[in-house]
């Protein structure tokens, strides 16, 4: 709904089109793990959460692996991946968001901390 995050209504529809077979409560069993500020909807930093809990293999997200392989094949997961193998840490800020545009799509800036 470009509002930059995302609700429950979206959150199902996204597991509903992943096939992955998720029932609405599976979603707000998700959302209620995710959403650390208790907003109802997923931030950035919190999907960004999501993603590296997911690329780690975080338990209590098991059953959710379908929407860790849909999220593999991009530059942030090629970082996580990487990073993995050396065994460095690496933990997501968002810096700006800039909205859409006649020109561009809204976009966000990340800034990637990496340790070890």
């Amino acid at each position: 709904d470009n509002s930059l995050t995302v609700d429950l209504t979206e959150l199902v529809r996204m597991l509903n089109d992943l096939d992955m077979g998720h029932t609405t409560e599976d979603a707000m069993l998700l959302l209620e793990i995710i959403d650390e500020d208790g907003s109802g909807e997923i931030d950035f930093a919190e999907f960004a959460d999501l993603f590296s809990r997911l690329m780690r293999g975080d338990k209590t997200l098991r059953g959710f692996n379908k929407l860790a392989e849909a999220l593999n094949e991009t530059p942030v997961s090629i970082l996580l991946e990487q990073c993995n193998k050396r065994g460095l840490k690496c933990k997501f800020s968002l810096l700006e968001e800039r909205q859409a545009t006649s020109m561009h799509a809204a976009h966000f800036i990340v800034e990637a901390l990496l340790d070890g």
